[in-house]
């Protein structure tokens, strides 16, 4: 990216909204449980959502989580609604628990166009382990009958993928979650980076980012052929398939760049408010900066324009310091710990 420190707003692809901070689970790899489970509770109000999109160009993406559970807000169907009146793309994570059959039919009637599902294990005993509040057998079912109701519907949305995070202690099991997601219909498995921010289960020994370990190297290529042959989607963070060594995006021999998060285009395309308004740089910020998320807050959109913020000085900095060698430390880890 060879941007200014400014940008007009109508560059913007995708506007995160956390619509709540609210989560009915735990989860050992999230930074909420760790770090921010005594937060005080917010749910966006739908006049803020409005307002919101109303200030963000037409027919772009908006994903609709944050660290919280979407289907925790009273009226997420509403602002699903609100956000396709505006021709925009929905998405949003779900640990699925409230996927109950009023809510599955409310998201296929609403046209809602991608709904991942963040299942991590085909294993009941270990999601048990990373997920003590999350009832596996539950999540599953709901999914299923999410899928058989959609084809009744005569419908292809919302699009369905099952999501695990890339950790070298349960990467064995991708071959098994895709099994499964044959087996209940969906359209996809994604292959999600792990970001370490040194609690819970996000350790960087559990990384396998350019790593060049064989047993890895199979288990992906397992996978991919595996996939193939049952007509399911495979797919990983980085914007490749993970058919390579590093599954992240990155082959293990590329030249890296001196300042690998500079090819990052979230601090010119992305926008991302929180459910209290604040406004962080991307939707790895929470994760990468850990308990220090409040620092590197860019301003309120429920006190200021977007426009106004995204064009102010604290915004400006962040990009002055992502262009030099010395980035915000939200974004120092990225491209080398972690693909873009």
């Amino acid at each position: 990216m060879h941007f200014g420190p400014t940008i007009d707003l109508s560059r913007v692809a995708t506007v995160y909204l956390e619509v709540t901070n609210r989560c009915n689970l735990g989860c050992e790899s999230c930074p909420r449980t760790h770090f921010h489970e005594d937060a005080s509770a917010h749910d966006m109000p739908v006049h803020r959502v409005q307002m919101l999109l109303g200030q963000v160009p037409r027919g772009i993406r908006t994903v609709l989580h944050g660290l919280g559970e979407p289907l925790c807000h009273p009226d997420i169907l509403g602002i699903i609604r609100l956000a396709k009146a505006h021709d925009h793309t929905t998405v949003f994570n779900t640990n699925a628990m409230l996927l109950d059959e009023r809510n599955a039919v409310a998201l296929i009637d609403a046209g809602h166009d991608d709904l991942r599902i963040s299942i991590e294990t085909p294993d009941p005993g270990l999601f048990v382990q990373l997920r003590p509040k999350g009832e596996h057998a539950r999540i599953v079912d709901n999914v299923r009958r999410l899928l058989e109701l959609r084809t009744q519907a005569g419908s292809k949305l919302p699009r369905v993928s099952m999501w695990m995070t890339a950790f070298r202690s349960y990467i064995h099991q991708l071959p098994e979650l895709i099994r499964l997601a044959a087996d209940i219909g969906a359209d996809e498995v994604y292959l999600q980076r792990m970001v370490s921010f040194g609690a819970g289960t996000a350790l960087m020994k559990e990384s396998i980012f350019n790593d060049d370990d064989a047993r890895i190297s199979a288990i992906l290529e397992e996978s991919r052929n595996l996939a193939s042959e049952l007509g399911v989607h495979l797919d990983a963070s980085g914007g490749e398939a993970p058919t390579t060594l590093t599954i992240e995006g990155t082959s293990a021999d590329d030249d890296s760049s001196e300042q690998p998060w500079q090819e990052c285009y979230r601090p010119f395309t992305t926008i991302y408010v929180r459910a209290d308004g604040t406004m962080l740089p991307c939707c790895v910020a929470p994760f990468s900066s850990g308990d220090r998320i409040d620092d590197f807050i860019l301003g309120n959109a429920y006190e200021a324009p977007l426009e106004d913020i995204w064009q102010g000085e604290r915004y400006r900095s962040f990009r002055r310091a992502f262009h030099s060698r010395e980035p915000w430390e939200c974004c120092e880890r990225c491209g080398s710990d972690w693909s873009l």
